[in-house]
Order: C-alpha cells, then structure tokens, then sequence
C-alpha cells in the first residue's frame, strides 16, 4: 500500500509582511487539492535562533581561517 500525504510544509527563505504575502497564498489556495492555508507568524524566539546560528558559522569560520595561517 502507497503512503498518503496529508498535507506540506513550505519555509520562506526570508520572513515576508503579511500583506506581502497574501497573492502567494492567494496563488497557493488556486491549486488543486489545497483545502487551506495558515501562516506561521515570526516572533522573536525566530530572531534570536537566527542569529545564533549566524554567530555560530561566522566563529566556525574564523576558526577556519585562523588554522589556514
């Protein structure tokens, strides 16, 4: 028997206005089969999980370049 999918997840590469974003979900909800679609508001916990994980590949780097030497 073949799974079945109950729905998608789809992530921004950036977070967007939500009055910007409207004609994407208005385009999402022209698809076939799509019942529905929610946003996902960014807060702040998304603010600091960004820039630590920023800070965190900047020192990997620096550690890198700093064994380069």
């Amino acid at each position: 028997m073949t799974n079945r999918a109950r729905g998608l997840y789809v992530a921004l590469s950036e977070d967007v206005r939500e009055d910007d974003i409207q004609p994407i979900v208005n385009a999402i909800l022209c698809l076939r089969l799509v019942a529905n679609v929610d946003l996902d508001i960014a807060d702040t916990s998304d603010f600091v999980a960004r820039n630590r994980i920023k800070r965190e590949i900047a020192d990997d780097f620096f550690k890198i370049l700093d064994k380069l030497k």
